[in-house]
């Protein structure tokens, strides 16, 4: 049953990748032009991606995924790892940085066996999302001493992908807020 379930959720992560089309979306050739203002995309390094966190309510902690400096990133696709013995995740939603409800898709697995997988992308092709992006927020309850250290972003590259409003995968590193 879990393998079913890990298959069934790489399958929905492929079809979100491949998600955005529609009828007012441009070829695969096209780029679209950024905003008055903002970078060109193109020209922009890899995507800092930095995972925090912070006490709330009763023992729970609010962990947020985000990403810095954005340039262009239209999806993103992959796995936050820790031990299910020490933690429990009490919900997992999109932060809103590729969109809400209206703008973007967003799926995740669970995470009963320590692996929560996600996938989240806009809507819309050739959206431009740039800046400081939240895009994943998990909520946990430690069974003992929480420390960030216990979650990890899965980066091998067959379990995360970033892509541009070009459907271009991107380069990214990864890091963790001071507590």
């Amino acid at each position: 049953m879990l393998r079913l379930n890990s298959t069934l959720t790489i399958i929905i992560l492929l079809l979100l990748l491949g998600c955005g089309g529609g009828s007012n979306a441009p070829g695969d050739q096209a780029r679209l032009s950024p905003p008055a203002g903002q970078p060109d995309p193109a020209a922009a390094g890899p995507v800092r991606l930095l995972l925090s966190a912070e006490p709330i309510a009763a023992g729970e902690w609010s962990l947020m995924l985000s990403s810095e400096d954005t340039g262009d990133l239209y999806q993103i696709a992959g796995s936050i790892e820790f031990d299910p013995q020490a933690y429990e995740v009490l919900s997992a939603e999109a932060g809103g940085g590729l969109g809400g409800p209206d703008e973007a898709y967003f799926v995740n697995s669970g995470s009963t066996d320590g692996t929560l997988d996600f996938a989240y992308t806009s809507r819309f092709f050739g959206r431009l999302n740039s800046g400081n992006l939240n895009l994943l927020r998990l909520r946990v309850r430690p069974s003992g001493q929480f420390s960030l250290a216990d979650f990890n972003l899965a980066t091998d590259t067959d379990r995360i992908r970033l892509r541009d409003s070009a459907r271009q995968d991107l380069e990214f590193s990864f890091g963790r807020s001071s507590q």
